[in-house]
């Protein structure tokens, strides 16, 4: 009597979610010093889904709450640096408290930096809200991570 077996790949299911393999570590610079930040959200398939990474409305004077602002000289950049896989999108609001005027939903161009512009703002603070976001190549999601910062705006002379 002779038997065999047969080697056969499991094809994974549609239920099957791409994952990443490490998670990123972020952090937000200026002038080379990473910058006080609060960590809002860090949610990564498969714990949690797009619809739980994002908070259910953005209050950039609670999410900076308990950070000192950095000061950053006028026209300059802060940047964001991603050690990991890169994100597919990262996107920012920005709140100035000159009218308590918000810009909403800001996309990041490659550079990964926010340059600094405070021409418009009375008294020179600003509160960022920052979104990184990493989809597979079929546009899945497969996590976000969001912080919150607060600068002074320096005038330069």
């Amino acid at each position: 009597m002779m038997s065999g077996c047969q080697n056969q790949e499991e094809e994974p299911s549609e239920d099957d979610q791409e994952t990443m393999d490490k998670k990123p570590v972020v952090s937000i610079t200026y002038d080379g010093r990473e910058i006080e930040t609060n960590e809002i959200r860090s949610c990564f398939e498969p714990e949690c889904s797009k619809e739980s990474a994002e908070p259910d409305s953005i209050d950039h004077q609670e999410f900076t709450e308990g950070v000192n602002p950095t000061e950053v000289k006028d026209g300059e950049s802060i940047t964001i640096e991603v050690d990991g896989e890169e994100p597919s999108q990262i996107y920012y609001s920005q709140y100035f408290e000159r009218g308590q005027s918000t810009i909403e939903e800001t996309t990041l161009d490659k550079g990964n930096e926010i340059n600094i512009n405070g021409e418009n703002k009375e008294d020179g603070k600003e509160r960022y809200y920052v979104v990184l976001e990493w989809r597979n190549d079929n546009d899945e999601f497969l996590g976000s991570l969001s912080k919150a910062f607060s600068i002074e705006i320096e005038e330069t002379s």
